[in-house]
């Protein structure tokens, strides 16, 4: 399995002490400015905050915004652990 920009971004971020994101930006040589991979999307759910905003590049100074609630509405959230163990014991 390979790491995309955005899992790399947030690891490398954690890795120097940073644990506070709202915004990402991702360029590649793609110029359709896709959504992140589902992968990803999880992984960014796991370290971002509902209205994280994450950008993509297409190229001619033009991008897409992509708001994690709206790509991940129903996301398994790291709080959602903490509920269901809290409701076990």
């Amino acid at each position: 399995m390979c790491s995309h920009a955005e899992r790399t971004a947030i690891n490398t971020a954690i890795s120097e002490g940073f644990t506070d994101f709202s915004k990402l930006a991702i360029s590649t040589q793609s110029q359709n400015g896709e959504p992140p991979c589902l992968t990803c999307r999880q992984y960014l759910v796991e370290f971002c905050p509902h209205d994280f905003i994450r950008y993509s590049d297409e190229g001619k100074n033009e991008y897409k915004e992509y708001k994690l609630g709206e790509i991940a509405p129903n996301a398994f959230r790291p709080e959602n652990v903490q509920n269901d163990m809290n409701s076990r014991f």
